[in-house]
């Protein structure tokens, strides 16, 4: 994944010297900024519903699936041993939109059952306009699939618990 410094150097640079769209793509991701202050957004690649920019969203309601992400000290401290030694969560990146496939009429990329190989994409969260695709870090199979399409989520929050293969 990158270096989330080197996004949002290239993003000053792309703003500093007007470009309205720029694209990179390296050996293990691809970037894709387009700046919609001055040019008309283009549809996203995946049909995500559009909110308005200043929307305050409310924090989400518990559930049977949900778990509280605010850790405590020594969570945050061994965020994979709760549970099983071969039990991983994988969590998220981002604050933003979780969407567990590509389109609203295609498959989920990731379901309870499914064997996952590292590197796999398992959802994309959707950022401040952009589609961020998660992928695995592990190889095995996922168990639990912890939150609902196009729910919002919060930074750290478990997306995923996935049984590694030993």
């Amino acid at each position: 994944m990158a270096d989330l410094d080197k996004i949002e150097r290239l993003m000053q640079l792309v703003r500093k010297y007007g470009f309205g769209k720029f694209e990179l793509k390296e050996d293990d991701y691809s970037f894709k900024f387009e700046d919609i202050r001055e040019s008309q957004p283009l549809q996203p690649a995946l049909q995500a519903p559009m909110s308005h920019p200043f929307q305050t969203l409310s924090p989400p309601v518990p559930s049977p699936s949900y778990e509280n992400p605010v850790a405590t000290p020594k969570e945050s401290i061994d965020h994979n041993s709760r549970t099983s030694a071969n039990i991983k969560e994988i969590r998220s990146p981002f604050v933003g939109t979780f969407y567990a496939s590509p389109s609203p009429t295609a498959s989920p990329f990731a379901v309870p059952g499914q064997n996952i190989r590292k590197g796999d994409t398992l959802c994309i969260v959707e950022a401040m306009k952009l589609m961020n695709e998660i992928e695995s870090e592990y190889t095995g199979t996922v168990r639990e699939v912890l939150v609902d399409n196009e729910s919002p989520i919060e930074f750290d929050q478990i997306l995923f618990k996935v049984e590694v293969n030993s």
